[in-house]
């Protein structure tokens, strides 16, 4: 389902996944994301994960708060961007260090 990996876009695409009874699982492709999917599946009497499974991608800090927990995938995304610099030959001398 389309989603913007804000937590209302993953909420309203989640709304819709409830309905269907045989749904097992769902991928939300940021943890922002499936913190929409946790509250539309719960609202829908769904529970994570006895009858729905929840996995997305980030690993931010705030997942660790999710109730119930949230499987999450951390990505190394500065180690992906320098990977994929030398796999091109392009490499960036600019500080990518966050404050």
């Amino acid at each position: 389902m389309p989603g913007d990996r804000t937590p209302d876009s993953g909420y309203r695409a989640s709304r819709t996944i409830a309905a269907i009874p045989d749904a097992t699982a769902v991928f939300a492709s940021s943890d922002e994301m499936a913190f929409g999917v946790l509250r539309a599946l719960h609202e829908a009497g769904k529970r994570v994960p006895e009858d729905v499974s929840v996995v997305s991608v980030d690993g931010i800090p705030l997942s660790a708060y999710a109730s119930p927990a949230l499987t999450t995938v951390k990505q190394p995304f500065e180690e992906l961007g320098r990977a994929a610099g030398l796999t091109t030959g392009t490499h960036s001398t600019v500080n990518t260090q966050m404050p």
